[in-house]
């Protein structure tokens, strides 16, 4: 069909609904494509639920919406409902989505026409954000989900509002292999009904999804996490065993609305909205303090809470706390400005790394080194079953560590690169701009954290990527240690693969993104090389001043044969039956044992209290205790095991070693 041809069977379609509203008869209209790709949109193109519940708020988003709320119906699912208050959809504009999926309006002059772009720039909004939806598919998300939804729209600066119900239908390979260039796709059908209503009425659209299909919600129930817990496999090595999350929405009773499980959450019912994220955010640490298998996403959060908090992660939305741009003074951290020169540029080698800022109470490291924040939206409020969205990255509690280097560092920089120099077929747009910083910690929490983050005018969808783009140089510990994101405002667009979690990595403006983020990482490991072997020297020289005992003295030799120079990898052990203690030393990054349990029990015997003339021994044990629970450490045995486990391992061994003394 030819542009005049089909404007003019849009504009039918207009007069039919506009009739509709005196009328009250419905308009049907089927979802037809011509593309044999597109045909497939229906059968989901995107990993999870969590994605098209994204890709919904992302369309409120570029309509200029101020707020979205979604009612999630938490635990049972049986609809979603996303509700915002943006521009709404006129007639014409709810006509050409049904009519066109996949040739969005959007970065166009068909937008400009139909009133969703700004009209000077068709990559903005009318309100003049940076549109982040791009082909016109992200409300098909939905597929995922259900087969059937339902859009209610109300334009803004109008009178009508309109109710699209939507039946998918999915198409099967069979008729996809018979299909020739000239069959046209129908991948559902629409029925319209028109209603008249006051002007001064709320403008904006909800979407509701009804009747989930079982699988999707199965997966946001977290059915299969609970069938493993509940039914655990014997062949299962005690190294991957699964714990029950520190955070859930509990589980439901099949077929009934009675909990089996409890849910558990860290908030009562009067805590605010605004303030359930960073409650979520400090359990999460809390727990992994406690045991370390929390120290994963998806150990500590079921389904629906890791949901959350992705959909946190990459929608265009403030930070728990601050921007690395802009932390506050007082913490201690060491801040450094990137370099963009590379080993093949010219000028001393001094210009090729990266340098200290000045930072204080005034100056952050963004001011220092002459960066601005990325643009973020402070008119964007997201709000899903009464959780107030944020980003949940934080810089304000580190976990404790007993590296010779014990505090952060942050590196910033930015690029700007010369594209002139390239003819236009191989610039992949016209423009390039992006900042971006990199935060070593000695232990990223959660683990799910490491790794590069980029966001597109402030959204992303492939969250962290722990490769760093796939970075070869064998840096895998301090790899393992590294935040970084990339905030880019100008350009990758095109880069972005159909379901924006995913990057057409062969184009030139992901190229150059690539060299900077590797010329970076560079940087940062000869500075931290650098910082951590001065620490390294000091803590040295002081323990060198201090009388070492032979098991201390033999310990040092055994974890320096499997970890080198980085011998002070491994964290301090405590043993203490003291809670207060037991605390103290958590927050300081120690592995900590009860004392009673893994020492004096397996010496003494149980129910034997430390006398004055058992005392030596029992310290002597305990030094030993320590080497060894180091020495499992540094071989990395320790990782993937509970506390409890830890502790029983550890008190077999010395109740070996002091049988028949």
């Amino acid at each position: 069909m030819d542009a005049k041809t089909d404007k003019a069977e849009a504009k039918k379609y207009v007069e039919k609904l506009h009739r509709s509203a005196k009328t009250g008869e419905p308009v049907e209209l089927s979802l037809d494509t011509d593309d044999r790709v597109l045909a497939r949109v229906t059968d989901g193109i995107y990993r999870q639920p969590a994605s098209a519940i994204r890709e919904l708020i992302v369309n409120a988003f570029d309509a200029d919406a101020t707020e979205v709320v979604v009612i999630t119906d938490v635990p049972r699912y049986s609809e979603i409902l996303v509700r915002d208050n943006g521009d709404g959809m006129s007639a014409e504009v709810l006509i050409n989505l049904i009519r066109h999926i996949g040739g969005s309006a959007k970065r166009t002059p068909a937008g400009q026409d139909l009133g969703v772009t700004d009209p000077r720039d068709p990559r903005l909004s009318p309100g003049g954000r940076k549109l982040i939806g791009k082909i016109g598919i992200g409300l098909f998300s939905v597929s995922q989900l259900t087969r059937q939804f339902t859009i209610i729209t109300k334009p803004k600066n109008e009178n009508y509002r309109y109710t699209a119900v939507v039946t998918l239908h999915r198409y099967t390979d069979d008729e996809l292999l018979h299909a020739t260039t000239e069959t046209k796709f129908t991948t559902g059908k629409t029925v319209i009904t028109t209603e008249k209503v006051g002007n001064e009425e709320g403008h904006g659209t909800t979407i509701l999804l009804g009747s989930l299909i079982p699988r999707a919600k199965s997966i946001l129930q977290s059915r299969d996490m609970w069938t493993a817990l509940r039914n655990p496999d014997p062949s299962t090595s005690a190294a991957i065993r699964r714990v029950v999350p520190a955070v859930h929405s509990g589980l439901l009773m099949e077929g009934a609305d009675e909990f089996q499980v409890e849910p558990e959450i860290p908030w009562s019912p009067r805590t605010t909205a605004d303030e359930r994220m960073k409650r979520l955010s400090d359990r999460l640490l809390a727990a992994a303090r406690s045991n370390e298998l929390y120290a994963q996403i998806a150990n500590a959060f079921d389904y629906y809470f890791r949901m959350l908090w992705t959909l946190g992660l990459s929608l265009p939305l403030p930070y728990i706390g601050y921007h690395t741009f802009d932390l506050p003074d007082g913490l201690d951290i060491k801040c450094f400005r990137l370099s963009n020169k590379t080993d093949s540029s010219s000028g001393p080698p001094g210009a090729k790394q990266a340098i200290e800022l000045c930072t204080g109470p005034r100056t952050s490291a963004g001011k220092a080194a002459g960066l601005a924040q990325s643009s973020e939206v402070a008119d964007f409020h997201v709000e899903i079953d009464a959780i107030t969205l944020y980003r949940p990255i934080r810089y304000d509690s580190f976990p404790g560590t007993s590296r010779a280097l014990q505090i952060p560092l942050l590196f910033v920089g930015g690029y700007k690169p010369d594209l002139t120099k390239f003819e236009k077929t191989q610039r992949g747009g016209e423009n390039l701009e992006f900042t971006g910083y990199f935060f070593w910690t000695p232990r990223v929490i959660p683990k799910e954290h490491n790794g590069l983050l980029v966001r597109v005018n402030g959204a992303s969808g492939t969250l962290f990527d722990p490769t760093f783009l796939n970075y070869q140089i064998a840096e895998l510990t301090r790899l393992q240690q590294l935040v970084a994101e990339v905030f880019v405002s100008e350009g990758l667009e095109e880069a972005l693969n159909i379901d924006r979690e995913s990057f057409n990595t062969t184009h030139p403006h992901y190229q150059i993104l690539l060299n900077w983020v590797h010329n970076a990482l560079r940087q940062v490991f000869n500075k931290q090389k650098d910082l951590e072997a001065d620490a390294r020297n000091i803590r040295r020289a002081n323990e060198a001043a201090m009388t070492r005992t032979a098991v201390q003295k033999t310990r040092s030799e055994e974890v320096r044969k499997v970890l080198g120079e980085e011998e002070d990898r491994v964290r301090d052990v405590c043993f203490t039956d003291d809670e207060a203690e037991r605390e103290k030393a958590e927050k300081e990054g120690k592995r900590v044992f009860p004392r009673k349990g893994v020492v004096v029990t397996p010496i003494l015997g149980q129910g034997k209290r430390v006398t004055a003339a058992t005392k030596t021994r029992v310290t002597l044990f305990e030094e030993r205790a320590a080497a060894v629970a180091q020495l499992l450490d540094a071989y990395g045995l320790l990782e993937h095991l509970g506390p409890e486990d830890q502790r029983q391992l550890l008190a077999a061994i010395i109740r070996i070693f002091t049988t028949g003394e």
